[in-house]
């Protein structure tokens, strides 16, 4: 697994490949590009690196908590539609990627990845609407509840059985 990215021109955007390809997402050269670019200004920023001409200054800036690529990668996993426990083992990923590249024996670190994809930590299922604020998402949440009430202005047809009417 780890074998591919080691050896990418790009280790990042590879990784975001491979991240997209395990969601089932369609890999394109422009959601690659976007994203890897968001990942790249959120280490540079954990790095203490200027994001400021970053189409993402706005976005990383307003994370919450000291590292910003994982604060990141938490924020966009649910549009993307991954999970808390998705999101937790692309950072596992990318942290093993780290180890590798910096020479670390491949072999020792994916035994070790295995066994911390096994159990990463979160919520394996995707709540609806999560990727919206807090009121926002209830709003949503709500408009659906109201959609699936009986409107009394407007009720249903009867329902005829027709072989009986005929």
């Amino acid at each position: 697994m780890l074998e591919r990215v080691k050896y990418a021109d790009y280790p990042l955007k590879s990784l975001v490949e491979t991240a997209f390809m395990q969601l089932g997402l369609t890999a394109t050269s422009a959601a690659v590009g976007r994203y890897t670019a968001l990942l790249e200004a959120a280490i540079k920023a954990d790095e203490g690196g200027s994001i400021e001409r970053s189409p993402w200054a706005d976005f990383i800036n307003n994370l919450e908590g000291n590292n910003k690529f994982e604060a990141a990668i938490k924020a966009v996993a649910p549009t993307l539609g991954a999970t808390e426990q998705q999101a937790n083992q692309f950072i596992a990923m990318s942290y093993a990627t780290v180890a590798v590249l910096d020479g670390e024996d491949i072999d020792t670190v994916e035994a070790h990845l295995a066994e911390e994809l096994l159990h990463a930590e979160g919520s394996d299922a995707l709540e609806p609407f999560s990727h919206l604020d807090e009121d926002s998402r209830q709003e949503q949440l709500e408009h659906i509840e109201r959609q699936k009430a009986p409107d009394q202005l407007r009720p249903e047809p009867p329902h005829f059985d027709f072989e009986e009417d005929i």
